[in-house]
């Protein structure tokens, strides 16, 4: 049977990133719920507790969401008109930078890298510049938003960079803990929060997709609210995310009988 674009559910564009951070709200409740009653003698998560369903359930309708609503997604070519002048994508970018910064200022402070052994000053040192220079470009990345020009394609890679040494610090740290629903959701924000990233840098050389991009932000921002509470780096992150979605809309203006203005995925 031949399922076409057309006959499936459609859900508004605009609304998309609202419903994600709704699903990740009301998910962010239900594990606050879980981690307060679904607990046995021994202070363990108890695998299949009725508030850990619904948090499973919740997640499989986000993503549904997601795929249902970046399937027939479409928008323009140029750059300037996927990302104009924004004052909230801007101010995203300047506190996801307040959040790598102070990343940064911990790191320096704890000195821990991810793969301790005889290069560790190397390696700490190394952890920390990266986070100080994707503080640097979140934030120049924020300026050239709010003028609605091309920022430089390594800002966002420093960017893609830093969300990947958290993903990398987070599995380094809770790796030992056998309780995946205390931590998965982190981990899996952390990894959409790196795509997000990458097809941002994408953007950049003129290679990017809206459907990638919509659809790893969206994942981004559920699970960035989902981990809420877990610490500013994912609200600021979840904030960064829903700001910084391209623009679908596309430019109106006169065109020649049988000339069509170019569109991308």
């Amino acid at each position: 049977m031949n399922l076409s674009l057309s006959r499936l559910p459609r859900i508004r564009t605009r609304m998309l990133p609202l419903l994600s951070a709704a699903c990740g709200v009301a998910g962010l409740l239900l594990r606050l719920l879980y981690a307060a009653i679904g607990t046995d003698d021994a202070g363990l998560l108890i695998p299949g507790h009725p508030a850990w369903i619904c948090v499973c359930l919740v997640s499989v309708a986000a993503a549904a969401i997601a795929v249902l609503g970046v399937l027939p997604i479409r928008g323009p070519a140029a750059y300037r008109a996927c990302f104009p002048r924004s004052v909230s994508g801007a101010a995203g970018g300047v506190l996801a930078g307040i959040s790598a910064l102070a990343a940064a200022v911990t790191h320096f402070r704890t000195g821990a890298p991810i793969f301790p052994g005889f290069l560790t000053p190397v390696l700490s040192f190394l952890q920390g510049a990266v986070m100080v220079l994707a503080a640097a470009a979140l934030v120049l990345t924020a300026l050239y938003r709010l003028q609605g020009q091309k920022p430089p394609f390594l800002s966002h890679v420093a960017i893609c960079a830093y969300f990947a040494i958290q993903m990398l610090t987070l599995y380094q740290a809770r790796s030992f803990d056998p309780q995946l629903q205390e931590y998965c959701f982190e981990l899996f924000a952390c990894i959409a929060l790196t795509m997000t990233a990458y097809q941002l840098a994408a953007f950049d050389i003129g290679k990017g997709s809206h459907r990638r991009l919509w659809a790893w932000g969206l994942a981004a921002v559920y699970l960035c609210c989902l981990s809420a509470a877990s610490g500013f780096f994912f609200i600021a992150g979840g904030i960064w995310a829903f700001t910084n979605l391209s623009n679908l809309r596309r430019p109106r203006q006169r065109k020649a009988i049988g000339e069509e203005i170019p569109t991308a995925e």
